[in-house]
């Protein structure tokens, strides 16, 4: 008799937590309940809201934003739950949150894709992102809750985000590792290969080398010596590619574009190309990571028999 008495009475005080939990009005289609600076939603405080659709257009994007106009005076739109001042209650949970912001202000400066950070090192054709943020305009963007720190806006989705430039440190671009090339006399540009890929590209600064070789701008890309040591450098850390000391690289050019696809058995000398002076510490690179790999094997075979 009593474990049943008491039973009853566990589940009459676990009714009354329910009741209290969810007694709380926490919205009747109008309600944002106030995020505090830790993150815990405050039931006590709340702001009756009016959601509007508005029709956002600059030179840099056209779309919609949704926003929501409060009875404190405030305008608020989405954002992430970090930079949230206010929570809203549906569906039995929090699923949007909103942060305050100046009427008419939902303007941005062009449309950013979320990026998340990922593992590195970088290679020839992705880059590190040490760092959650945001890609725009071929730049690395960082969201700022405080939008006086603010230098762009960017509608990713549905939603306005604030943010700063990310610094030198939080990303490494994908770069080619070009070493130094040499000029092909028929056409004017200099053919290069890639330390990391070993494929060929060519390079100029000249416009009308590009005019006279028909090669669009368009299929071409910037190089920049800067990220391609940031690269190799990032690689030699991870211990997975190393350049030998005093080699040469390809200098910056406005202009670069692929001869041919990486492969470490390419005649270099096929169709009257000439292979580039700096080869040789390229070949041994990649003689210098055969040699390790068979060595790798070897300590893999070693440990197994250990068993």
């Amino acid at each position: 008799m009593k474990k049943i008495v008491a039973l009853v009475l566990s589940l009459v005080m676990a009714l009354s937590l329910a009741t209290v939990a969810f007694g709380v009005d926490y919205i009747k289609g109008e309600n944002m309940y106030v995020v505090e600076s830790d993150g815990t939603i405050n039931y006590t405080k709340y702001v009756k809201v009016i959601k509007t659709t508005a029709a956002v257009k600059n030179a840099n994007g056209t779309g919609s934003i949704e926003y929501y106009s409060g009875d404190n005076g405030n305008y608020y739109v989405a954002c992430e739950k970090a930079d949230a001042e206010l929570a809203f209650y549906t569906d039995n949970s929090f699923e949007t949150y909103v942060r305050s912001i100046r009427e008419g202000y939902w303007k941005y400066d062009g449309i950013g894709t979320a990026q998340s950070k990922n593992d590195g090192p970088a290679t020839c054709t992705v880059s590190h992102f040490k760092v959650d943020g945001y890609i725009w305009d071929g730049h690395f963007w960082l969201s700022v809750k405080d939008t006086a720190y603010a230098q762009k806006a960017l509608l990713v989705g549905d939603q306005i985000v604030y943010v700063k430039a990310a610094a030198d440190s939080d990303v490494v671009w994908a770069s080619h590792v070009l070493l130094k090339g040499v000029k092909n006399d028929k056409t004017g540009y200099y053919e290069a290969k890639c330390a990391i890929c070993g494929g060929t590209y060519a390079y100029t600064d000249s416009m009308n080398v590009l005019k006279a070789n028909s090669i669009k701008e368009s299929d071409t890309f910037y190089y920049s010596t800067d990220d391609a040591k940031k690269v190799i450098d990032e690689n030699k850390a991870a211990g997975k590619y190393s350049l030998p000391v005093g080699t040469d690289l390809a200098n910056s050019n406005a202009w670069a574009w692929e001869i041919a696809s990486g492969s470490t058995t390419t005649d270099t000398n096929k169709d009257g190309v000439t292979s580039a002076k700096t080869f040789d510490a390229g070949v041994a690179m990649y003689v210098g990571m055969s040699l390790l790999s068979v060595a790798g094997g070897a300590v893999v075979i070693g440990k197994k028999k250990e068993f």
